[in-house]
């Protein structure tokens, strides 16, 4: 009698449970009167899905072929530790393009001119014509025809048949951001695109933690891919990050993790200003200057003190390589850098700078000038092991200095110079310390 009635209870209770729910949104087919709880209700906008959800539910973005045109919106605590929030784009696009009326522009001169709510000075917004990217410039007065100027309230448009095409498509990148995240956290986001949005691809602020991105990728935005602010954690496994101006950019006393991400033409790969961040496994190929350290700006609900270990800065770069650009990393003010098993090569000024106040770990790593600058050290505060500057162009204190005198600053390293061999991603033949005869260094460098 005791079984059947404990038999009785559980079945009870589990009649009870709460099941995850799958919200579905499709901007061809979806209607925000529907329901959302198949593909064939599914609501249209993510304002509306967003009004659904709960902890340990999935919102599933279906990939229609055509962009949706507004921000994913991502406030608040969203999930629990045991029930995150799962965000399934299947590779569905969120575009910050937004149509232009042609009656609004005006002519002014040689061109024409659109005038519009004023931005702020960091974002940049770009122009199309019939889906193609207008040349953009830096100002009116070396605008040529064919190009266009984003005046900080408007654009100047120079066509280059000198008239205005009434039968032409117009469309801007003035839409903010394609995520934006502010106070969420246990968030799974997944195979999601972000494109060509004035400020950022993927924009966090606040208490974020414990949100988690997936195959993501980032591209033509007009500050930055993926953004962190203030206090906020996130962690990025696998994503493509291009021709943004910051590829990633992460600032204050944020904390962040990305691991196997390739971040490409864009004008600065990585900047890391203040908090705790780390590259694990990455890719950073030609990007004008690949990685900035330095330290961050205050957060006045954090701590007033801009002298605060929060914003000092500390970076882990480890099996990453750096290929191409003017500079390969970058590191000044109090900012704290370890790298692991790097190659950073092909750049066309240094490979590696050092500021005076910086602390550094380096091993395992080799830095190949082709000709240039492979390490300026102005820092003191210095380790650095079983490396290989393969040119031996180095300085120190900004002065022309042989690897003797680096040996001499560091007489326990047993760093080299030399030629390298390139074969099967490794750098052989090396008599370093605890028996290692080789480097194995980071994903598809030689």
């Amino acid at each position: 009698m005791k079984q059947i009635c404990a038999a009785m209870v559980a079945l009870f209770l589990g009649s009870m449970t709460v099941h995850a729910s799958i919200w579905h949104v499709n901007n061809l087919t979806g209607v925000d009167s529907h329901s959302g709880m198949n593909a064939d209700e599914a609501v249209k906008t993510f304002a509306k899905v967003m009004t659904l959800v709960s902890p340990g539910d999935t919102v599933s973005i279906a990939n229609t072929g055509i962009p949706y045109y507004e921000t994913l919106h991502l406030r608040g605590v969203l999930g629990t530790a045991a029930k995150p929030l799962i965000i399934e784009g299947n590779q569905a696009v969120i575009s910050g393009l937004r149509l232009l009326s042609f009656n609004d522009w005006q002519q002014e001169g040689n061109g024409f001119r659109l005038t519009m709510k004023k931005l702020p000075s960091h974002v940049s917004p770009s122009l199309f014509v019939n889906g193609e990217m207008v040349k953009m410039v830096a100002d009116r007065e070396s605008c040529k025809p064919g190009e266009s100027v984003w005046l900080g309230d408007g654009f100047f448009y120079w066509p280059a048949s000198s008239e205005l095409d009434a039968s032409a498509s117009y469309k801007a990148s003035l839409g903010d951001s394609g995520v934006g995240g502010l106070n969420c956290r246990y968030i799974l986001i997944r195979n999601l695109v972000c494109e060509h949005h004035c400020n950022d691809g993927f924009n966090f602020h606040g208490n974020v933690h414990s949100v988690r991105l997936e195959n993501i990728t980032s591209r033509f935005n007009g500050d930055d891919g993926f953004s962190i602010h203030e206090e906020g954690e996130v962690k990025v496994d696998g994503g493509l990050f291009h021709n943004n101006r910051y590829g990633i950019e992460d600032v204050n006393a944020s904390r962040s993790s990305y691991n196997g991400v390739t971040i490409r033409d864009n004008e600065t790969g990585v900047h890391f200003s203040g908090g705790m961040h780390s590259l694990i496994g990455c890719e950073l190929v030609n990007n004008r200057k690949q990685v900035i350290l330095n330290k961050g700006g205050g957060v006045g609900y954090l701590t007033p003190d801009a002298d605060s270990f929060l914003y000092r800065g500390n970076c882990i770069i480890q099996d990453s390589c750096i290929t191409g650009g003017q500079i390969g990393v970058l590191a000044a003010d109090t900012v704290q850098l370890q790298m692991y098993s790097c190659m950073i090569s092909g750049f066309a000024e240094s490979g590696l700078v050092l500021g005076n106040n910086v602390s550094l770990f380096l091993t395992g790593t080799v830095i190949d000038g082709e000709g240039h600058t492979e390490l300026i050290l102005n820092a003191t505060d210095v380790y650095e092991d079983a490396n290989w500057y393969v040119g031996g162009r180095i300085k120190i204190k900004d002065q022309p200095a042989s690897f003797q005198d680096l040996l001499t600053l560091h007489p326990e390293s047993r760093s080299q110079t030399g030629a390298i061999d390139r074969q099967d991603c490794d750098v052989k033949q090396q008599p370093f310390k605890q028996g290692r005869n080789r480097i194995h260094l980071g994903p598809g460098i030689f």
